[in-house]
């Protein structure tokens, strides 16, 4: 919609320039909010890499011959800090999640103060298994295939080994229907 605005309605795409991308791209329409304040870095890059999507679809349909869109660059952003919870977050958080008292919130509460506890990602926690449990440590499976060592706060660990208790081999965490949990069903999970 910027894009066309910026261009006129009756521009034609075989005709779009580098230097008209270009100028699009430092438009205040591209660089300002509404409220004529600077926008994101990543909210600029979400832009340009749309309109490099379009001029790339297009080439690809053999609409247009060459891609004009290829002098538009994205720039390099660092990565948000991740935003973590409060000690007063937590503490809500398992408040709640504890007074369910069935066993999927006690499986869901232990696995959240897994995750608060250790730091690891959720993929490794649904890829944990009994026999990754050795008391003082977790053993995970990590990005690239990796198997790493964490330390589990002793509390947490006794609480570990007293939910697989009587189970030697298999999932940590299991549905209703005793299967695997997934990273999908954890983040839907009410």
């Amino acid at each position: 919609r910027l894009l066309v605005f910026h261009l006129g309605p009756d521009a034609d795409v075989g005709d779009v320039t580098p230097p008209q991308l270009l100028a699009f791209a430092r438009s205040p329409a591209v660089r300002l909010r509404p409220d004529g304040e600077p926008r994101s870095r990543n909210s600029t890059n979400r832009t340009r890499s749309a309109v490099r999507g379009l001029f790339g679809f297009l080439v690809r349909l053999w609409v247009i011959r060459a891609d004009p869109s290829r002098v538009l660059r994205i720039k390099a952003v660092k990565p948000p800090r991740p935003r973590v919870l409060s000690r007063g977050e937590e503490g809500r958080l398992l408040e709640v999640m504890a007074g369910e008292g069935t066993e999927a919130a006690r499986r869901d509460s232990l696995m959240i103060r897994v995750l608060l506890g250790t730091g690891i990602r959720l993929g490794s926690l649904v890829a944990m298994n009994v026999e990754d449990l050795d008391g003082e440590r977790l053993w995970i499976r990590a990005k690239g295939e990796r198997v790493l060592a964490v330390e589990v706060p002793e509390g947490l660990a006794v609480e570990l080994l007293e939910y697989v208790l009587g189970r030697d081999i298999g999932p940590v965490w299991l549905s209703a229907q005793g299967r695997r949990l997934g990273k999908r069903q954890v983040q839907a999970h009410p």
